[in-house]
C-alpha cells in the first residue's frame, strides 16, 4: 500500500510539472527537437507575446485531435496512467493510483 502512495506522488509530481510549467519545452529545446511536437509553433507565438503554457496552447490551437484532449485533460491524464500503472504492478488495486494521483496534484496546486 505504501507503493501506491509513493507512485501516487511521483506520478502527480509529474502531473505537476507536464500542466505547470514548460519543463517538456524547454527539453525539446535542448535536444533541438523544436520541429517535432509543435514546439516551433509555440516558441514562435511565445516570442509574440503568448502567455500560455505548452499544454494550454496545444488545447487552443489543436483541440481537434483526439491525443491533444486526452494529453490536456489532468483527470484523463491520471486515469490511463493509473491503468498502465494498475497492468505493470498486476493488480487491480493499481487502480487506486488515479485518485491518489488526482489528489496530490491539487494538494501541490493548492500549495503553490
Amino acid at each position: 500500500m505504501l507503493d501506491l502512495i509513493i507512485v501516487s506522488i511521483v506520478l502527480s509530481y509529474f502531473l505537476l510539472v507536464w500542466f505547470r510549467t514548460n519543463a517538456f519545452v524547454e527539453y525539446i529545446n535542448i535536444l533541438k527537437l523544436s520541429r517535432f511536437f509543435c514546439v516551433s509553433e509555440y516558441n514562435e507565438l511565445h516570442r509574440n507575446g503568448y502567455d500560455g503554457n505548452y499544454v494550454s496552447f496545444l488545447y487552443e490551437y489543436y483541440k481537434d485531435y483526439f491525443l491533444v484532449r486526452l494529453i490536456s485533460c489532468p483527470v484523463c491524464v491520471s486515469f490511463w496512467l493509473g491503468v498502465f500503472f494498475s497492468i505493470i504492478y498486476g493488480s487491480f488495486l493499481g487502480l487506486l493510483v488515479s485518485p491518489l494521483m488526482l489528489f496530490f496534484y491539487l494538494l501541490f496546486n493548492k500549495m503553490l
